[in-house]
């Protein structure tokens, strides 16, 4: 192929690309003027000049935003080096100093690559969360204090109107004030299917998750939180599996130390989410006097016009609308003294009518030991089970003494003398005769999913044949 050939094989493919959507021509005219350095007038590899060559290509300079809500980096459009919509990855960051190299000369570093990307999509920003509170002005209809009453039929009260003000306020707050402090959590009780979670979501459907399941024990925690503004305690069965104490600091933190999306250290991280919580049964609270921050509100009392998943769009957005001019006029985030002193009485429906019913199927159903749990001795099953429950272990022990990771399967054989034990440290030489450990059987005994076996099994090293209980397969 000659000269000509090769020139008339590049306009036909310049040709080519602009007929892809709107021409990027006006973006590769002009030739960058480059910072250089040296009699040889090399670009240097400055976040400047990777800017440069930014500006001269449409899907980059223009099509890459700043979500200021998760503070991601989005592309928009398919990008020079081949790359479709979605986040900026390691990959384009790579892949866009191989391009850099192979059209314009000079390979910028990795770090004057995310500075440039950084500064472009920055100019391009954008919070979607903001957005959609402000997508429609409140038409001055009050709607929202009703929101749970309306949708889920909760008793028309004082009570559920100040909850459900604190609770929106609170949403808007924490999204235009990240950080501010905020510790109220409603619990949406009733039976199935009367829509609660859908309520929870459809206020912020793409910024909602109910995926929380170790109240910050757990790296994927905080990424949750930093791209939700709702976060759902579904069915609240991490209240069942972390102690509450745990859960408590959890919800009260305002900030978290987290490695942001684009960092390359831990960085103090505002949150900008709130939390609420479903729950199925009543029995969800510890006996442990008035809780300020778990707000019960019963569902299914009084009779809806529709289910919230047939609730139109513009309800919601009308509702977002109204919470921001409670925000806009200062409406307090915290509970009145009349709502404090009727709290602990709504409380007391609410809470676990046996405790150590509750503890035993704790262990039952919602424990994952270690891949090696009948390896372990009965002492070291009980730490486990306490580091599971985030509780201190016995004798001033330390987590990392007990290192092995939790596995993915639920418990699968017990004896009542290993539930007392391990659960309440009840002496095991008191056998049948101890109180938890007959407190066990009865459990077992009349549990859907356990069954005890005729046979004997050696259920730890050392130990002796005994009869046991199995989980059954389903």
């Amino acid at each position: 192929m000659d000269k000509k050939e090769i020139v008339d094989s590049i306009i036909q493919q310049d040709k080519k690309e602009a007929t892809q959507g709107e021409t990027e021509t006006a973006y590769q005219e002009v030739i960058p003027a480059f910072r250089t350095y040296g009699k040889s007038k090399i670009p240097a590899r400055s976040p400047y000049n990777v800017i440069l060559v930014f500006e001269q290509h449409k899907s980059i300079f223009k099509g890459v935003r700043y979500n200021d809500f998760s503070k991601a980096i989005e592309k928009t459009e398919l990008t020079p080096w081949g790359t479709n919509k979605g986040l900026w990855s390691d990959e384009d960051t790579k892949l866009a100093i191989a391009f850099i190299d192979e059209k314009y000369g000079f390979a910028p570093t990795r770090e004057n690559v995310e500075i440039a990307i950084l500064k472009v999509a920055k100019e391009n920003a954008y919070h979607p969360v903001k957005d959609r509170i402000e997508s429609q002005r409140w038409d001055g209809v009050e709607r929202a204090e009703r929101y749970f009453i309306d949708l889920l039929g909760c008793p028309d009260t004082s009570y559920a109107r100040e909850v459900t003000r604190l609770w929106l306020t609170g949403l808007v707050a924490r999204i235009y004030q990240p950080g501010i402090k905020f510790e109220i959590v409603p619990i949406l009780t009733g039976g199935q299917g009367l829509g609660k979670s859908t309520a929870t979501k459809r206020l912020l459907p793409d910024f909602h998750s109910d995926s929380v399941r170790k109240f910050g024990d757990h790296t994927e925690d905080y990424r949750i939180l930093q791209t939700n503004a709702v976060i759902e305690f579904g069915e609240l069965k991490g209240f069942k599996k972390t102690a509450i104490e745990a859960v408590k600091n959890f919800i009260s933190a305002s900030s978290d130390d987290i490695r942001a999306l684009y960092g390359r250290k831990p960085e103090k991280v505002e949150r900008h989410c709130v939390f609420i919580g479903t729950s199925n049964a009543k029995g969800f609270l510890k006996d442990e006097g008035k809780e300020r921050r778990f707000y019960p509100l019963q569902c299914g009392v009084n009779d809806v016009a529709c289910h919230p998943m047939e609730k139109e769009e513009g309800y919601f957005l009308q509702v977002l609308a109204e919470a921001k001019a409670w925000y806009d006029k200062g409406q307090p985030l915290t509970v009145s003294t009349e709502l404090d002193k009727e709290l602990e009485q709504i409380q007391e429906a609410y809470k676990v009518e046996d405790p150590e019913k509750e503890a035993i199927l704790e262990y039952l159903g919602y424990f994952y030991p270690p891949i090696d749990w009948y390896e372990l001795s009965p002492h070291e099953r009980r730490q486990y089970f306490l580091k599971h429950l985030q509780e201190p272990l016995d004798d001033n022990q330390q987590y990392k003494e007990y290192p092995l990771a939790f596995g993915s399967a639920q418990l699968e054989l017990t004896t009542p003398n290993e539930v007392a034990y391990v659960v309440f440290n009840e002496n095991p030489t008191k056998g049948r005769g101890g109180r938890y450990s007959q407190k066990a059987r009865d459990v077992l005994d009349n549990h859907k999913d356990w069954e005890r076996s005729e046979a004997k099994k050696r259920l730890w090293k050392n130990g002796k044949p005994t009869h046991y209980y199995f989980k059954i397969r389903r």
